[in-house]
């Protein structure tokens, strides 16, 4: 009777026990790394649906009981593009305790920036250092580094007036596993209401 293995099955087992081992561990990682992808993916997802959400319809927390609107309730006599900024600047309304307890409000949508990151910052905002985290979701940046990257507009002609709609291109990039970046972009386009809306633009689109 046996009562041990000799070197060369010793060997064999070992190796056969290593490469099972090596199986085990690379599937463990990748897992771990699809999983992380994920969750980073799921992250600028939601993060660039509250950004447009929070543009859409309400581009202020709620202050001192005042309720902020958002872009879709937006008009603005003048440049809603400002010329050469890319900034957006709109006038809309907000509501105290009632829907006919009208306030007046304004919105100006510029680029944040703390250390190499950036963000959405509206500067209307009241006390607005105190709330710049409200269009800076769970903190991801934006790619662009200049509105002009960002906002672009529809136009039957040249004159304030003949802007419809305007486009604000929300491309976040959150640290994915190993320090791959992991990409979200969403386009929220506003028409602007009380003017009238095209059937056809000056391009030829509908």
């Amino acid at each position: 009777m046996r009562r041990g293995f000799t070197l060369s099955e010793t060997m064999i087992a070992m190796l056969i026990g290593g490469i099972v081992l090596f199986a085990v561990i690379s599937s463990f990682i990748s897992a771990q790394i699809m999983m992380a992808n994920a969750m980073s993916e799921s992250e600028t997802a939601l993060a660039a649906r509250s950004i447009r959400e929070k543009l859409l319809f309400h581009v202020a927390p709620t202050i001192d009981g005042v309720h902020y609107s958002g872009m879709l309730s937006g008009t603005n006599s003048g440049w809603v593009v400002e010329t050469g900024s890319g900034y957006v600047l709109m006038q809309m309304p907000a509501f105290g305790n009632s829907l006919s307890d009208t306030r007046s409000q304004s919105m100006r949508l510029v680029l944040g920036q703390s250390g190499s990151n950036r963000y959405f910052v509206n500067e209307h905002i009241p006390n607005k250092d105190n709330y710049l985290w409200w269009l800076w979701p769970n903190r991801i940046p934006l790619v662009e580094s200049s509105m002009l990257d960002i906002v672009s507009y529809d136009a039957r002609g040249t004159g304030a007036e003949d802007v419809y709609r305007v486009h604000v291109d929300v491309n976040l990039a959150a640290r994915g596993p190993r320090n791959v970046p992991v990409y979200r972009r969403e386009r929220v386009s506003v028409p602007l209401m009380g003017r009238r809306q095209p059937m056809m633009d000056s391009a030829g689109r509908y």
